[in-house]
């Protein structure tokens, strides 16, 4: 499950410059974070937004999100098999390297989407299958392995960079970002259109027509989302009951809560935890 490997995930620990994930996406709602993320779908089809704009990905499609991206993905169904790799910038820009961040981030920036049978996307996808293997097989020196990975996909795109400069930050965007972390923040307790307008600086009619134009939802759908997610996570990881879970959603009526689980994943949350929790954890 995707879920409990990226909930609330904002950077990397400093011991790990990269991880790489074999998953059964599930839509996850609008999030950024610091590192750079690969996603490359090995089966199935997947919808992925960044910076409001939309990328319908089918099996061999690569797609790279840059570090402070905004983002989400969308699933019609749980068919597909994805592998996704987080990477920090440093391991791009430390020592004999000589590339600042902001040097890396306008190499990627140049194409972020490439489709199945693009000359590039067969280089980088030698690579990233390369990745899956090592990180399967787990064989001594694999993390060396997937390292040299990550800096021959960086070369492909350094070698395809012709002109430009560093994409400039859009401010709708900067103040949706404080709007996403201040949810992340707070979304356990009672939060209103106002007091999320107020952590973007907007006014309250202002702030709900930016985020829909933004995010294509309103506000509030996005909370119910993002709630419904973390609950997700706790009926899969946890013990605690389908109760006490609402309560830590941010729910103080459990009907509230089991008509919004049920409207986002067509079941109720006992029947979502029976089909997928997980054991042993």
């Amino acid at each position: 499950m995707l879920h409990n490997e990226l909930y609330k995930q904002s950077e990397l620990k400093a011991h790990t410059p990269f991880d790489v994930m074999l998953v059964n996406l599930k839509t996850f709602p609008i999030h950024w974070h610091r590192f750079i993320e690969i996603v490359y779908v090995l089966d199935g089809k997947i919808t992925a937004t960044i910076n409001n704009e939309q990328f319908k990905m089918d099996k061999g499609d690569f797609l790279l999100i840059n570090s402070s991206d905004i983002h989400s993905f969308i699933v019609d169904n749980n068919e597909n098999r994805v592998c996704i790799v987080h990477f920090n910038t440093e391991i791009l820009t430390d020592g004999w390297l000589e590339l600042t961040k902001n040097r890396v981030l306008t190499v990627f920036n140049k194409q972020r989407y490439i489709k199945n049978g693009d000359p590039i996307n067969h280089k980088i996808s030698l690579n990233l299958n390369r990745i899956i293997i090592e990180f399967k097989n787990k064989q001594t020196g694999y993390k060396a392995s997937i390292y040299s990975s990550i800096l021959e996909i960086f070369l492909i795109y350094l070698r395809l960079e012709k002109c430009g400069g560093y994409l400039q930050e859009i401010p709708e965007v900067d103040r949706l970002r404080n709007v996403i972390d201040f949810v992340s923040d707070n979304f356990q307790n009672k939060i209103s259109l106002e007091d999320a307008a107020k952590a973007a600086c907007y006014s309250p009619y202002h702030f709900s027509r930016l985020f829909k134009k933004q995010t294509k939802q309103t506000f509030f759908q996005y909370l119910k989302t993002y709630r419904i997610n973390y609950a997700i996570y706790l009926l899969i990881t946890t013990d605690k009951s389908i109760t006490e879970i609402s309560y830590n959603c941010g729910y103080d009526n459990i009907k509230t809560f089991i008509r919004h689980f049920n409207q986002i994943e067509s079941k109720s949350p006992s029947i979502y935890r029976k089909t997928y929790k997980i054991s042993n954890i």
